[in-house]
């Protein structure tokens, strides 16, 4: 086929080499560089007298490492044989590829939070969702006398708080774990079934909290609820981030962005922190909205405003999305059959936020509006009681922000990015992130704590650097799917070695132990 037809145009062998050294080689020394900082003890991890992460008190034990690495390969053998089977098989096969990469990604990482010794591990979750230290919100439900008074009241009751996790978030946290509490309070068996589901060193920590803490069944029952649902929602962010890749024009770029996401290790980092249920929502905005071929356009831009809306319930972080669906819209607006069309998705984007945001106001009798303005004056006062060092904290946070999403996968996305001479369609998704990461860093609005802040903008990077890694052919070298596994099994590893070695000498929490 002539390059007339439509063939990519040929690259030369060196050509080949630099996009080697560029895309595989420079992310797997950076992954190198970056774990011989983290293993040194005397490395401080961030800026010290201003903010520093903990390590943990002790290395893993060989056991473990052994255990997480077997499993690790062979999660990257599922990730190998679903795609030769989505090649070969076709679509058909995904009603049972997904399902099965959901449950590997599960497994492994349950493998990888073994890691951590005993004490500062899976058994601790239950008081980092209880304690105030960590989060407090599920205690904060616990205390309460009546929902409803509360919400009527959440503007007098944020007043009183400071420029901490409280002061700076919608009520929907709170109301959240409310709902959970009385889910456990009205179904008593969860208590009897849930142990049976669960890790045992988690499954000992919620025994632990109730004997140590005198904590009631209904507050360990939530608590672990909380706990299970925030793990595994977090893991489908997987198929969200699948969806955002069939989107982008190829289901066997989609499988490989979607096994990425397991790895991550901001995420199993922060377990369970709701952090991690962010980027599943993060990402539903941007799949949900309109793609252009006229399907469902306004109904769907309008689901994606009311998943934005609930994000901001949650966390004003996501505000940090209207960007990346702007810039999507936007780009749209040439090819756009329809200007008017083009209006009015989004016009129905605009009305998901804003028709919760009445209906909301008039049935729990809560301004909405003023309640964010009270949750971003207090942000800007915690730098006020919490000075931090602008142009150090922009350098710092880009090296963090690379290690716990793994340079293995920030790299690759960002060079395949770079080298991309013309935007279509979707693609502007891409352009959002980057625009919106140097935003955040260089505006800043977050000095510090990065690792956990920005978790819910780490699935935007799978598509991209599955897409460079695929293929070196075509233009910048986003080219299509070529036979071999090489590169992409070379960056799946050294996403794995970066995840074990964080999980495993990271304390990211408080440092709250828990033990008889």
């Amino acid at each position: 086929m002539s390059e007339a037809a439509g063939a990519p145009p040929a690259i030369s062998p060196r050509a080949d080499w630099g996009r080697w050294l560029l895309y595989v080689v420079g992310p797997l020394v950076t992954t190198a560089v970056l774990a011989v900082l983290v293993l040194d003890r005397d490395v401080p991890l961030g800026v010290l007298g201003e903010w520093t992460w903990n390590r943990m008190p002790s290395d893993p034990s060989v056991f473990s490492l052994l255990v997480a690495s077997l499993v690790a390969a062979g999660y990257l053998v599922v990730a190998v044989l679903g795609e030769m089977a989505l090649q070969r098989v076709g679509a058909r096969v995904l009603w049972a590829a997904l399902p099965v990469l959901l449950i590997a990604g599960g497994l492994t990482q349950w493998a990888l939070l073994e890691l951590p010794p005993q004490g500062v591990g899976l058994e601790r979750w239950p008081l980092v969702l209880t304690s105030h230290a960590t989060s407090g919100y599920l205690e904060e439900a616990h205390q309460l006398d009546d929902l409803g008074d509360f919400v009527a009241n959440y503007q007098a009751w944020l007043a009183r708080q400071g420029p901490f996790h409280m002061g700076t978030h919608p009520p929907g946290l709170i109301i959240v774990s409310r709902w959970t509490l009385d889910l456990a309070a009205a179904n008593p068996w969860l208590e009897r079934t849930l142990p049976g589901w669960t890790p045992r060193r988690l499954r000992d920590g919620f025994l632990l909290l109730g004997d140590r803490e005198r904590a009631s069944a209904r507050l360990v029952t939530a608590a672990s609820l909380l706990a299970m649902g925030t793990w595994l929602l977090s893991l489908a962010t997987t198929l969200g981030i699948f969806a955002l890749g069939c989107a982008s024009g190829s289901r066997a770029i989609a499988w490989r962005a979607a096994c990425i996401w397991p790895l991550v290790p901001s995420v199993l980092l922060f377990l369970p922190k709701s952090d991690c249920l962010y980027p599943l929502i993060a990402i539903a905005v941007v799949v949900l909205w309109p793609r252009g071929d006229g399907r469902w356009g306004v109904a769907r831009a309008f689901a994606g405003g009311v998943v934005l809306w609930l994000g901001l319930m949650l966390s004003l972080a996501f505000l940090a999305i209207v960007p990346i669906v702007g810039l999507v819209h936007l780009g749209r607006l040439s090819s756009s059959a329809s200007k008017s069309r083009w209006l009015a998705e989004g016009a129905g984007g605009l009305l998901g936020v804003l028709v919760p945001i009445v209906l909301f106001g008039w049935w729990w009798d809560l301004d909405l509006i003023a309640v964010w303005r009270q949750n971003l004056s207090k942000h800007a006062g915690f730098y006020e009681a919490m000075p931090r060092s602008y142009a150090t904290w922009v350098v710092v946070n880009l090296v963090e922000f690379a290690a716990v999403t793994g340079p293995c996968l920030l790299l690759p996305a960002l060079a395949g990015i770079g080298a991309r001479s013309t935007w279509k369609g979707r693609e502007w998704v891409h352009v959002g992130w980057v625009v919106t990461l140097m935003a955040l860093n260089f505006s800043g609005r977050n000095l510090s704590e990065v690792a956990r802040l920005w978790i819910f903008l780490a699935p935007f990077a799978c598509v991209p650097a599955a897409r460079v890694v695929a293929g070196f052919g075509g233009q910048g070298g986003l080219g299509d799917l070529e036979p071999g596994h090489g590169r992409w099994c070379w960056l799946l590893a050294g996403e794995v070695v970066m995840a074990m070695i964080l999980v495993s000498m990271v304390e990211p929490l408080l440092p709250v132990t828990l033990s008889r």
